[in-house]
């Protein structure tokens, strides 16, 4: 199976990073392009990533993380799974994300994968600061 990991870490409180974590309606502010997903054990919904619809089951939620598998539509052996772990830090909180693949998937694969996880922590450390500088943008 092969896994990537990233940590971003923040200047939000960890209520507030925890709130974009569980509220599928904020998803869209920087994970995915679009989601109609509720955030609850169990719950199934869809996401567009990166202009492709994907099938998402939440798994567990609670204790500053959430994990949930993810599927693009119609290719459910494609299956990756998320898990977002929020962590207390000196002045703000982390985001730590680890996604695992499964063992049919190619290298390059899962590199672009982590590419992209590159650039959604980016899209949250860049919503943090412009919500210090302008709320109002935000």
């Amino acid at each position: 199976m092969t896994e990537i990991t990233r940590t971003v870490e923040t200047e939000l409180p960890v209520e507030q990073l925890w709130e974009l974590v569980v509220d599928g309606d904020s998803w869209p502010a920087w994970m995915v392009d679009h989601a109609d997903v509720d955030v609850a054990p169990g719950a199934q919904g869809t996401v567009v990533d990166d202009g492709r619809e994907r099938t998402v089951r939440i798994g567990d939620v609670g204790d500053n993380q959430v994990s949930f598998t993810w599927w693009p539509v119609g290719a459910e052996r494609l299956a990756s799974t998320v898990e977002l772990v929020v962590l207390p830090r000196q002045g703000g909180s982390a985001l730590h994300v680890t996604e695992r693949f499964p063992a049919t998937l190619s290298a390059s694969a899962a590199t672009t994968a982590g590419m992209a996880w590159d650039i959604r922590t980016l899209l949250l450390v860049l919503r943090t600061a412009l919500s210090a500088v302008a709320p109002s943008l935000v």
